[in-house]
């Protein structure tokens, strides 16, 4: 069995090779009542960046969470006050802080 060329191994460039990609949508469940799909997505050089966002996230959870054990940021939660960010004890206003924080700080 012949192999396709364009399959065939390449050489690694370097020893700093890692990447992290993570891809998101939203508006995708009611096209009435969510005529638009969004996708947002953020790539991180691993090699060179991950201590650095994984410090910021740290922050950011100390920042605005009391005791963070256990305690993941999710974007939806957040947005609909649900899960770990109920909005009978997390306010409108504080989680729309996260987000903007979350959204706008690090990428400065």
């Amino acid at each position: 069995m012949r192999r396709d060329p364009r399959l065939r191994r390449s050489p690694l460039w370097g020893d700093k090779i890692v990447r992290l990609v993570y891809l998101d949508e939203v508006g995708t469940s009611n096209p009435r009542d969510e005529p638009f799909l969004v996708i947002t997505g953020i790539a991180v050089n691993a090699d060179r960046q991950f201590k650095e966002v994984e410090s910021y996230l740290d922050g950011l959870l100390h920042k605005h969470v009391a005791e963070p054990d256990g305690i993941v940021f999710h974007a939806m939660e957040l947005w609909h006050g649900t899960k770990q960010f109920h909005r009978d004890h997390w306010p409108l206003e504080k989680r729309l802080e996260i987000l903007d924080d979350a959204c706008t700080s690090w990428a400065t």
